[in-house]
């Protein structure tokens, strides 16, 4: 069976803060435990959860998270932009989820 991590194994051209790109990978991760098909809604709520564990920080379009797991130096290390997720990576895992 497929798993929901494949849908994570393209990774976007450009990411918002440094830490957007551990996140997804650790998001990638997770989703390995999924088999496809796989609910949207379920998806988003299961990134949201694991974004405000791992910063204490609802994910929202204004947010700006940081999580420690994440920090591999920089200015902005481990930073996760929610602008980058709610508007881009969300809906581009939505897309490829439904393909």
């Amino acid at each position: 069976m497929k798993k929901v991590s494949t849908i994570f194994k393209e990774k976007p051209e450009k990411w918002g803060f440094r830490g957007d790109l551990y996140f997804w990978d650790y998001l990638e991760k997770i989703f390995d435990n999924y088999e496809l098909p796989f609910n949207y809604d379920e998806l988003e709520k299961i990134i949201k959860k694991e974004h405000l564990k791992l910063t204490g920080v609802e994910l929202t379009k204004e947010s700006i998270g940081k999580s420690e797991k994440f920090e591999y130096g920089g200015m902005t290390s481990g930073g996760i932009c929610g602008e980058f997720w709610i508007t881009e990576a969300l809906p581009l895992l939505k897309e490829r989820l439904n393909n």
